[in-house]
């Protein structure tokens, strides 16, 4: 994403906290719902489709030192219906990533991917098909501060994003379809984050695990395809673009409560201040530890 990583930013426990509440070996699985009101991103431009979908998760400790975590939202379909013409976008992402713990340090390498389908009909007859590859790739690294009952964690990371486009038109006056291929853009994000986190313990078997977090992030704009500033029409709908190298920052509350050792739920909510407007998401999440 342009402005955000929708699979990357779902989930906002620092990296740290997982060295912390993880047992050696064990088995997370979690499922849960996101949503966001920034509008999706495909290579520069901004819609008025805001995202939300199902959550699941699974993250194995392989050792102390290693843990592994993979992730798959199926956002909500789009679907807008006129008196001739239909449309629908259909979604989904995927992310992996791997931690490495070593003494206070923790890094991390990631993976992420965001297909959207879209798909524009008149009189039921297919007229527009796109569909946008988006892989992205990052590394972090973190250090962990433990003053008493808090952790404090400053780090940085790196996000690689790229675009690929793929298009099916229906040729005028022909059954035929014409496609086109290769459209390509991509952005460069660095990261700098402070986290800040508590836990509380309820009782001998229950603990609360409450913090936030102060993201700066500074964009790089890659030699893709330029569009003009402004609000331009994008697959059929009303966008704005940015096309320009920018900054943005982000403020992220989180709520880690383990019911029991087995069984938690979580909930993160954020505000991300864009050049022009300000966005918020919020996700809910109930795991199971094995």
């Amino acid at each position: 994403m342009r402005h955000l990583n929708f699979l990357a930013h779902c989930c906002f426990l620092p990296s740290m906290l997982f060295g912390i509440c993880a047992s050696a070996h064990a088995l997370e699985v979690k499922i849960g719902q996101s949503h966001s009101d920034l509008p999706l991103d495909q290579s520069g431009t901004l819609t008025s489709v805001a995202p939300s979908g199902s959550y699941i998760s699974l993250a194995h400790d392989i050792n102390e030192s290693f843990r592994i975590s993979l992730d798959y939202i199926d956002w909500d379909k789009t679907k807008i219906s006129g008196k001739l013409n239909e449309l629908t976008i259909d979604s989904t992402s995927y992310a992996s990533t791997l931690t490495y713990f070593v003494d206070s340090f923790a890094v991390s390498a990631n993976y992420t991917y965001w297909q959207s389908d879209y798909n524009e009909s008149f009189l039921n007859l297919p007229i527009n098909e796109q569909t946008t590859y988006a892989p992205s790739y990052g590394l972090a690294i973190g250090y962990g501060i433990f003053l008493d009952e808090w952790v404090v964690e400053p780090s940085i990371s790196l996000q690689y994003n790229e675009w690929r486009y793929r298009n099916k038109l229906v040729k005028e006056n022909d059954l035929g379809f014409a496609f086109t291929d290769s459209l390509e853009d991509e952005t460069i994000v660095l990261s700098a984050l402070l986290s800040a986190s508590r836990v509380i313990q309820i009782t001998p078997d229950q603990y609360l695990l409450a913090g936030g977090i102060i993201r700066w992030n500074e964009l790089f704009q890659g030699d893709g395809p330029k569009r003009p500033e402004g609000v331009v029409s994008f697959a059929g709908r009303q966008s704005h673009t940015y096309n320009s190298d920018d900054d943005y920052a982000e403020l992220s509350l989180f709520i880690t409560y383990d019911i029991t050792p087995e069984w938690m739920i979580e909930l993160d909510t954020s505000l991300a201040f864009l050049p022009k407007d300000d966005y918020s998401s919020f996700s809910w999440r109930i795991g199971y530890r094995f």
